[in-house]
């Protein structure tokens, strides 16, 4: 089963080590974005130059020896705008785009077979955690459906341990 993590909005932004940039974030429809993944291209550095990515909790750091085209660490949206700038020497990068990780719902209701929503959101800021809907198919593990067995499941036997799996992947 696949999830929409968002979408890839157009930016094609030349920085330059006298131009520096900051990304500011589209909404999205049904939420605010909870991280980017920023695609540069023809990046061209001098040897002592570095593109650098303030990603909010961390900065990415590329020289002319990382090619020229690659991709940032997830950036933090909720510290946005996310600074993009050339120090150390002279050099250009063109941010063509960036994925943006935003919720996102089906046409479908979710929860059916044909619908779900999902909340991309490694930074945990949406408290309490926006609920996640998606069809169950295939008669999942019962660990995967929330019914973990309860009381002291690891020290009890093999055979005990055997038995109860086998009970659980049949249960209905």
């Amino acid at each position: 089963m696949t999830h929409n993590l968002g979408c890839v909005i157009a930016v094609s932004q030349v920085i330059s080590d006298s131009d520096p940039f900051q990304l500011v974030l589209s909404p999205s429809p049904i939420g605010s974005p909870r991280f980017a993944l920023l695609r540069f291209i023809n990046v061209s550095l001098s040897a002592s130059a570095r593109l650098e990515v303030d990603l909010g909790y961390a900065t990415d750091t590329f020289t002319s020896g990382g090619g020229d085209t690659f991709y940032t660490r997830a950036a933090d949206a909720a510290t946005a705008p996310t600074d993009v700038r050339i120090v150390g020497g002279t050099g250009s990068a063109l941010l063509l785009e960036y994925g943006s990780g935003e919720p996102t719902e089906t046409a479908n209701t979710p929860g059916t077979s044909t619908g779900s929503q999902s909340n991309p959101d490694p930074f945990l800021h949406t408290d309490p955690m926006m609920n996640q809907s998606m069809k169950r198919g295939l008669n999942a593990h019962p660990t995967l459906r929330g019914e973990m067995p309860r009381g002291r499941y690891f020290n009890r036997s093999q055979e005990s341990h055997q038995s109860r799996t086998r009970h659980y992947l049949h249960h209905t």
